[in-house]
């Protein structure tokens, strides 16, 4: 895999990596100088034992970063496992911090939501992709790669009974199921244009089927036994490749020029920055805020003059003016909901329009007439606050609330999509 992709992404991940770090220590520090008595005592000492438990997940995370770094040809899967450690870490934090009393929980409110916006962060640098049903095929290639060397070894011991036509094919296939290897990686670390992320969805297939032709010829050619065996294991080990990425889905982003209304809302810089993570959840909110009407207009109007700050897996921040706040709530369609747990917490309202995929808007004044604003969608319309945790673990490893469901609630609900946003598989 090319360098252009592998470094920004390293460098990205550690810094997300170093952030996070920056934010659970700051947490712990707090933690230890909070006096304690009872009950409380035993939550801040298991606490504290969770905060060291979790300094060395982190540095396991910066080690898997390193074999990254070291060996590029590695896939994600090197470091799944301690991303899901990670996050159980992190999840039990939050568990502990429920059985706080309320005023304990409400002195940590500002670290809880630095370190989600942190792990959020992480996730976007982690998982920047937005592809779904990647993991299944990693499987796959890790699979398929033992075969490979299985194959590999089989052909060194039996060279003499191969001719050079038969050695040569050979070679060949297994380059081609390589580069299968760097098609997926690409997917999985580069948020790409729609046209290449369609070019690597489609070399993808065309390199299976060249593995596939190239073997199955030379199996008819016929091969020494042990040979052949290996051949047919690897011939297995691509059909099963092909059946598991042809459930791969990846979002295709539009191109700036055709968002529509949210034109207005981030310059193109910001734009083009973001990952897939972060544009599917900006893509879905903005379709959900511009579906909302108010009067002859609706809640992605220009006249708000909203401006977008930061964009997350899951939801985004934005400036308004104060009459945004004002015809929300005319529209009759929310009502007042919990603001914990959330950067702006002056004041709440959710949308209870809809069974599921309603939308929240938490806010917090400002001077004048400026007023932040930062919106999600949920899943289901019960508050369950314990899954904040939960969520948590979902951020790290890359399994955050799924933009594909919330998408796919919002179709069944008639929402257009903004722009020529649309899904594609393999």
């Amino acid at each position: 895999m090319p360098d252009s992709i592998v470094l920004p992404f390293l460098d990205r991940s550690r810094s997300a990596l170093a952030a996070l770090k920056a934010a659970v220590d700051s947490f712990a520090q707090d933690v230890t100088a909070t006096p304690a008595s009872g009950p409380q005592r035993e939550i801040i000492r298991n606490l504290t034992k969770t905060f060291t438990r979790m300094s060395d997940k982190i540095k396991r995370l910066e080690a898997s970063l390193h074999l990254i770094e070291h060996n590029p040809d590695k896939t994600m899967m090197v470091f799944d496992a301690r991303l899901n450690d990670e996050g159980r870490q992190l999840s039990r934090i939050f568990q502990a911090l429920e059985r706080l009393s309320s005023p304990a929980r409400n002195q940590f409110e500002d670290h809880l939501v630095t370190i989600d916006e942190r792990a959020q962060d992480l996730a976007t640098r982690l998982f920047p992709g937005a592809a779904d049903k990647l993991r299944p095929v990693e499987n796959k290639v890790r699979s398929l790669n033992g075969k490979l060397k299985k194959l590999t070894s089989e052909i060194e011991a039996n060279r003499s009974a191969l001719d050079a036509s038969s050695t040569d094919g050979l070679t060949k296939a297994m380059q081609s199921t390589g580069r299968i290897q760097a098609c997926i990686n690409t997917l999985a670390l580069a948020a790409m244009p729609a046209d290449q992320i369609k070019a690597a969805l489609d070399a993808i297939g065309a390199e299976v089927d060249e593995g596939l032709a190239l073997l199955s010829a030379l199996r008819v050619k016929g091969l020494p036994s042990k040979v052949d065996r290996a051949v047919r294991d690897v011939i297995t080990g691509l059909h099963q490749l092909k059946q598991a990425s042809a459930e791969v889905r990846i979002p295709l982003f539009p191109a700036f020029d055709k968002l529509e209304e949210i034109c207005n809302c981030l310059p193109q810089t910001q734009y083009e920055c973001l990952a897939g993570v972060q544009l599917f959840a900006l893509l879905n909110i903005a379709a959900r805020l511009r579906s909302i009407k108010v009067g002859p207009s609706h809640l992605l109007d220009s006249r708000y003059d909203i401006k977008v700050t930061r964009v997350f897996p899951d939801r985004i921040y934005f400036t308004a003016n104060r009459q945004y706040l004002t015809d929300l709530q005319g529209t009759g369609q929310f009502e007042p909901a919990d603001s914990s747990l959330h950067r702006f917490r002056e004041g709440s309202f959710k949308q209870k329009s809809f069974p599921e995929g309603n939308l929240q808007i938490c806010f917090q004044s400002r001077a004048g007439d400026l007023v932040d604003y930062e919106a999600d969608i949920d899943l289901y319309r019960d508050p369950v606050v314990h899954l904040f945790g939960e969520v948590l673990v979902n951020h790290l490893t890359g399994s955050k609330t799924s933009q594909f469901l919330v998408r796919h609630i919002l179709d069944s609900q008639n929402v257009k999509p903004l722009g020529e946003f649309q899904i594609h598989r393999v």
